[in-house]
């Protein structure tokens, strides 16, 4: 907590609004008492009426700016006035009336018990809202991610947030910054640089069918993009700070923990980009941040560097070549990504034939018209292709895939927006309990199929010889694999299969086998029974990580068998 009381005021800029003024400033009256309104060099009309609108408060201090500043100006303008009363925190709201000033308190509340901390809102919007303007946010939300090698930024177009006065003047006063349009994303994004910890809250946002627009679409994008060049090729000298708040224990922590950096709104983006430019366009686009990822991502560059040199070590004289380009590695996860996100989409084709490898996948995956439910291991090497190849096929059944709970969300929320009627049905799930288990056998009796990733352990084990993993020889070393999905086998007693998906130069190459009709797993000697089965997996697994080493999708210290204490 700092050496002195928070003490709160509003700061509400005022150009062109002045007749949903004294309604704004009446719903934020319950909340916070004193206010500053800003009036941005309004005409001579607008002026009188923000004058009379608030001489109708006795709590409401006014700022007349002779000339126009635009919203950046009119802001600090407000927060200079603000600091000179004995303010410690403002509340920026706009005039226009858009956001739910009702959820002002959770804010007050969180910058209270946070002093030091921006505040700041996340839209939720209504019906109301212009398809431009969600289209904006994604791509300033995927920059703001470039400048700031983070995700954490939720969005830094809302005019909703509680500054703390003195750290925000300090660095706005510091630098040029935008004084427009601009200014809400980039005096965030400098905020961020200066090692403000940011929170971010939901408001609800509506677009009143009478409303004035201040944003002006070529003068302000034109802002924006020239804020955005800035903000990049400065972001540059802030590569080591920036990282150094969120990858320091990233290559220690289990797979699990390492949070997600595939945020909804970049996904959308990057789809945009792809359906506009075609998939070169996308590499070129991308390109550039996945280089930064790899010249300052230093845990997962080790990773990658790590595991080529174990594949060239396991496979030579195999592979006469040199260890491959662990950016090269970088990329094709990019490249990846892009699959991923079109294969869950409708209306999104990858234009890419799909071949079988030999005449056994052929059959396994055409043999659906014998109804017979069947449980898919599949691993996180390769594409996920394999999925929308079957879904092509003329299967009714839907095809699930378990996701655990903790890496799921942002994906399930992604895939119920942009594909509702897809084949494809995800099934989120903590641990593998009885409940999980009729549901599951239901739907195989029912003849569906269950896809379910057999290379990743567990989160929080305790133990190496924890009950929910087996060790097996993988490229010649000792690594951990999970017995949950041989258990889950036995369980549904149903035909196991393997399936792996890879890119093979112009094609995607579905190879599928038959692991066993069904698992047995006797109580005595569970661990050899699992064993069994396990070795057969991670033999495929290992034969196609040797033949597409650069598919390799596990950017972490894959043999560490401690790595969940760290």
């Amino acid at each position: 907590m700092p050496p002195y009381a928070v003490k709160f005021c509003a700061v509400v800029p005022c150009y062109g609004h002045s007749r949903a003024l004294a309604d704004v400033l009446a719903r934020i009256q319950p909340f916070i008492k004193d206010c500053i309104v800003v009036d941005d060099g309004s005409p001579c009309n607008e002026a009188n009426e923000i004058q009379s609108a608030v001489e109708s408060f006795s709590n409401v201090t006014l700022v007349k700016l002779e000339q126009n500043r635009g919203k950046g100006g009119a802001v600090i303008a407000g927060l200079l006035k603000a600091a000179e009363l004995g303010f410690t925190h403002a509340a920026q709201i706009d005039a226009d009336g858009q956001h739910a000033i009702e959820d002002l308190p959770s804010f007050l509340s969180k910058s209270e018990s946070h002093p030091e901390d921006c505040v700041c809102g996340y839209p939720i919007y209504d019906q109301s809202v212009p398809k431009s303007r969600e289209v904006g946010r994604k791509i300033t939300d995927f920059w703001v991610a470039v400048e700031t090698l983070s995700f954490s930024l939720k969005d830094s177009m809302c005019g909703f947030r509680i500054y703390p006065i003195r750290k925000t003047l300090e660095v706005a006063q510091s630098c040029k910054i935008g004084m427009g349009m601009d200014f809400d994303t980039d005096i965030l994004v400098r905020l961020y640089w200066s090692e403000m910890k940011m929170i971010f809250l939901p408001v609800g946002v509506t677009y009143p069918k009478d409303g004035v627009s201040n944003f002006k679409v070529l003068r302000d994008n034109w802002l924006i993009s020239k804020m955005h060049t800035r903000l990049f090729f400065e972001s540059l000298t802030h590569l080591r700070s920036n990282l150094a708040r969120h990858s320091e224990k990233s290559s220690s922590l289990h797979w699990a923990k390492i949070q997600e950096r595939k945020g909804v709104l970049g996904v959308h983006f990057l789809l945009a980009v792809y359906k506009l430019g075609g998939r070169q366009i996308f590499r070129l686009f991308c390109a550039p941040v996945v280089t930064c990822f790899w010249a300052f991502g230093k845990n997962q560059r080790k990773a990658s560097q790590d595991f080529q040199q174990r594949v060239f070590d396991y496979s030579h004289p195999l592979h006469q070549k040199k260890p491959f380009s662990s950016l090269k590695h970088f990329l094709s996860f990019a490249d990846a990504l892009l699959d991923k996100i079109i294969v869950w989409t409708e209306g999104a084709k990858i234009n890419t034939p799909v071949k079988f490898a030999d005449e056994e996948t052929v059959n396994i995956l055409l043999s659906h018209q014998k109804r017979e439910g069947r449980l898919l291991l599949v691993s996180h090497l390769g594409s996920v292709e394999a999925m929308r190849a079957i879904g092509e096929l003329d299967y009714h059944e839907k095809i699930y895939i378990l996701l655990f709970d903790k890496n799921a969300k942002n994906f399930k929320k992604f895939m119920k927006k942009s594909a509702p009627k897809s084949q494809l049905n995800l099934i989120e799930i903590d641990e593998i309990d009885l409940s999980t288990i009729i549901s599951l056998k239901e739907k195989i009796e029912a003849g569906a199929w269950i896809a379910i990733a057999a290379d990743r352990i567990p989160l929080g084990l305790k133990e190496r010889d924890d009950k929910r993993v087996i060790e097996e020889t993988f490229l010649g070393k000792k690594a951990l694999f999970p017995i949950g999905p041989y258990v889950l086998a036995s369980l549904l007693g149903c035909p196991v299969y393997t399936m792996f998906a890879v890119r093979d130069k112009d094609k995607i190459l579905i190879s599928a086998h038959r692991l066993t009709d069904k698992v047995s797993l006797p109580r005595k000697d569970r661990l050899n029974a699992v064993h069994q089965y396990s070795s057969k997996y991670v033999k495929e697994l290992e034969e196609k990580a040797v033949a597409y080493p650069l598919q390799w999708f596990n950017f972490y210290d894959f043999w560490d068998l401690h790595n969940d204490n760290k």
